[in-house]
């Protein structure tokens, strides 16, 4: 299944509905896990535990967003997904192909400007966590 094109910094949504040898949606003896690997198979994330999403009314139903960071480059990535239920062991492989643009600490989630005698200042926030200070200084002629 192929889930999307991805810049640097975004958040691709990595879910799997875990099913039986039957295919009917069951829930696995513990959390599946999902391993990442960029296009020449290589690990980016391994054996990353995936959270219950809507439990009340999806059986086996797991998400986790990963955040495309440094480990990341372009082209194709895939993610294998992995569970067992009792005696059935199963696994399912999505892709999703990362774009050149962004930047690996994502997008500003907010910005202000500070003007000061000095310089003027720009303090960002993005959707990293990283708070980013920038200096303007005046040039003299």
């Amino acid at each position: 299944m192929y889930l999307g094109r991805y810049k640097l910094g975004e958040w691709v949504p990595l879910s799997v509905q875990c099913r039986d040898a039957s295919g009917d949606a069951v829930d696995p003896d513990s959390a599946p896990t999902v391993t990442v690997y960029d296009g020449d198979f290589a690990s980016v994330v391994s054996g990353k535990t995936l959270p219950a999403k809507d439990v009340s009314n999806r059986t086996g139903m797991f998400e986790i967003e990963g955040r495309l960071a440094s480990g990341f480059s372009e082209g194709v990535h895939h993610a294998l997904f992995q569970w067992s239920a009792g005696s059935h062991s199963g696994a399912e492989l999505k892709r999703f192909r990362v774009v050149g643009g962004g930047h690996q600490d994502g997008a500003y989630t907010a910005m202000q400007h500070y003007k000061r005698p000095q310089a003027s200042h720009i303090v960002g926030h993005l959707d990293s966590g990283v708070l980013e200070f920038r200096k303007n200084p005046r040039t003299s002629g």
